[in-house]
């Protein structure tokens, strides 16, 4: 008959060690959440509580000896390989451990993990033998004095692989529903009767139909029963898993609560969470992702009180961070030399998280901009001040004004220039963002056509998708960017529209995806006007680090016998990248990239197609991805670098 995982496992033959209570605490310790741990980033261990230094006393070395028998007793690499991992005393071996109770602890943890790892890979009727000098560790009292120096030998079988008997959901959520509800089912979650009874399978089940019922608008749905029975003469694990989904709820009142000094009216309305409103995660999820976009807290969190009714009132505790704040930071290129950064912030203005903030900003600091006799000013620099209210029509949009004076002075040309801008910021979520703003400019233009100087006034409008998976290291999914710019210009009385369309795509495959075809294509076209009587930054050019890597930014263009390069009326520019990630924080990255920028509206090609080529290492940290990419342009001119060393963070895109 089939025994509750966890008892007292009687009449069962094959038995690895001592105290079979133990397995019980196991496997429903895998079902429990887990409590977070220690992260450690360069060396530096965050959020990891004191820790007293003290010399060990008794100190005790040892030696490991670890062998592995697969399913038959077969050689399995895979799983031997995780149950080596799963050791505590193979990756401290050469740690002095404190005396007999420190060594019984590493061993006592190794019982505990190895058999998590065995049912975590379906086997139930495992065997697990940790001898301390001959002695079976789970044999050994605390009180018994340890040698000095021990030989420890691990011996696990894994015994064959148990498959689901019955598998069994007690109030299953519907899975017929609107596309607003769908819940996306893990590829793993293959809960049927004669599938692989991997552990982690069990409480995943559970937390699928908890999430089913909530978009439906129950939600206080959840787990209420997980009975797990193993019959282990004929490797079979029987599971019933319990839900109680509770009645459909709507949204009651809206409060707010925590040490804030944003105004409490204005938190509730950015939740934009509506009374009587069916009760919906996605909603939270929204509110809370609206909430912490607004830069002002430092902590958010949406709680969902007990009720008796089929009312859900909903609370919003907030920590507000510091006001204030000044930031500088710096970056470095072989071709486009050094660039510096500095801002001052202030995060809530008026009382409803206002933000106002001021940017100065150095680039392409070269070593002969520092000679003093050689005059300085042939560097990039940009004073910008910015004002946004938050919610000004919904809690969806934002007003932005920004005023800034610069100088850009780039391979091509060098601009003067100040300009003002008044726009609306549009994010229904981090998915679909939108902008629309109005500008007037005056700007000073020296390049091989000589001096010239425009006057703007115009639009700007943009959408963008964006469906990838991860924004900084992105495995799957697309990116589209749509954006145009009607325009007048008073000096030459021309007007035009410039209009720029950028796609990327991401295709993973491989064992988890550690393989990824990357790929990136932008467009752009801006009529009317001669390349003479446009202005330089409406005009397109390529080159650099987010375009074509191995060439100085902004350096190809259209080149015009006796005159120079200028900047086209048309762009097309593409990328092709092929990254693989190990079993590493290291990974890899080859690239192609190129461009074709044109003098007509409509690219001909004309013009010669520029292409760069090179390698990169990425270093994968639990803040981001590290990128170091080297580049050589394979259409090398005359003043061309030989190559280009790119440093950033995230993937190049």
């Amino acid at each position: 008959m089939g025994q509750a995982v966890g008892s007292g496992y009687r009449g069962i033959p094959r038995t690895g060690w001592r105290g079979a209570a133990l397995r019980f605490l196991v496997l429903f310790s895998l079902l429990a959440p887990q409590p977070a741990a220690a992260i450690e980033i360069f060396g530096l261990k965050i959020f990891e509580g004191d820790e007293v230094e003290s010399e060990i006393e008794n100190p005790v070395t040892y030696t490991t000896t670890f062998r592995f028998r697969g399913p038959s007793g077969r050689k399995d690499d895979v799983i031997e390989g995780r149950v080596r991992d799963a050791s505590r005393l193979i990756g401290d071996e050469g740690d002095a451990v404190p005396g007999t109770t420190g060594l019984l602890a590493k061993a006592n943890n190794d019982y505990t993990n190895i058999l998590a790892t065995l049912y975590r890979r379906a086997y139930y009727n495992g065997v697990i033998s940790i001898r301390i000098n001959g002695q079976e560790a789970a044999d050994i009292s605390p009180l018994q004095r340890m040698p000095s120096k021990v030989s420890i030998v691990i011996d696990v079988q894994s015994g064959e692989t148990f498959r689901f008997g019955t598998a069994r959901v007690i109030n299953p959520a519907p899975t017929r529903v609107t596309p607003d509800d769908e819940v996306e089912k893990p590829e793993e979650l293959d809960f049927r009767p004669g599938a692989r009874a991997y552990s982690d399978i069990i409480p995943a089940v559970g937390a699928y139909n908890v999430e089913l019922w909530r978009q439906q608008g129950h939600a206080k749905a959840e787990v209420v029963e997980e009975e797990v029975l193993a019959f282990h003469p004929e490797e079979r694990l029987d599971v019933t898993i319990g839900i109680q989904p509770g009645p459909r709820m709507v949204f009651g009142p809206v409060t707010s609560s925590g040490t804030t000094r944003v105004d409490r009216d204005f938190i509730i309305y950015m939740a934009g969470l509506e009374p009587g409103e069916e009760f919906d995660p996605d909603l939270i999820k929204r509110a809370s992702d609206r909430l912490s976009r607004l830069g002002v807290f430092s902590a958010v969190q949406i709680q969902e009180p007990d009720t008796n009714s089929n009312v859900q009132p909903i609370n919003i505790e907030v920590e507000d961070r510091k006001p204030r704040r000044i930031g500088f930071g710096g970056s470095v290129s072989s071709i486009d030399g050094i660039g510096l950064e500095a801002y001052w912030l202030h995060r809530n203005l008026f009382g409803r998280a206002e933000r106002l903030r001021f940017d100065f900003i150095i680039k392409d600091l070269k070593a002969e901009d520092l000679q003093l006799e050689e005059g300085l000013g042939t560097f990039s620099y940009l004073f910008q001040g910015t004002f946004t209210k938050p919610g000004i029509i919904n809690p969806d949009t934002d007003l932005e004004l920004i005023a800034r004076a610069q100088q850009e002075d780039l391979e091509n040309y060098r601009e003067r220039s100040v300009e003002f801008s008044a726009g609306l910021n549009y994010v229904r979520d981090e998915r679909v963002r939108g902008r629309l703003s109005v500008f007037g400019n005056r700007a000073r233009f020296e390049d091989d056509l000589g001096t010239r100087d425009f006057s703007t006034f115009g639009l700007i409008g943009g959408l963008t998708l964006d469906e990838r998976d991860d924004f900084q290291d992105p495995r799957e999914g697309y990116f589209i960017d749509v954006e145009a710019k009607p325009f007048y210009e008073f000096s030459f009385d021309n007007q035009s529209v410039r209009t720029t369309v950028e796609g990327r795509g991401y295709y993973g495959f491989g064992e988890s995806k550690n393989w990824v075809l990357a790929g990136r294509l932008k467009l752009g076209t801006v009529p009317g006007a001669s390349l003479a009587e446009t202005s330089p930054d409406n005009l397109f050019f390529a080159g650099g680090g987010g375009s074509v890597r191995g060439y100085p930014f902004q350096g190809i263009g259209v080149d015009v016998p006796g005159v120079g390069t200028l900047g086209g009326r048309s762009l097309v520019e593409g990328s092709a990248e092929l990254r693989v990630r190990r079993n590493s924080p290291f990974g890899l990255a080859a690239f192609v990239d190129a461009a074709h920028v044109g003098a007509d509206v409509v690219p001909t090609f004309d013009e010669d197609v520029y292409f760069g080529a090179g390698a990169g290492v990425r270093y994968f940290t639990s803040v981001g991805v590290l990128r170091l990419d080297l580049a050589a342009p394979l259409n090398r001119r005359d003043g061309d670098p030989k190559y280009g060393v790119y440093i950033g963070i995230g993937q190049a895109f």
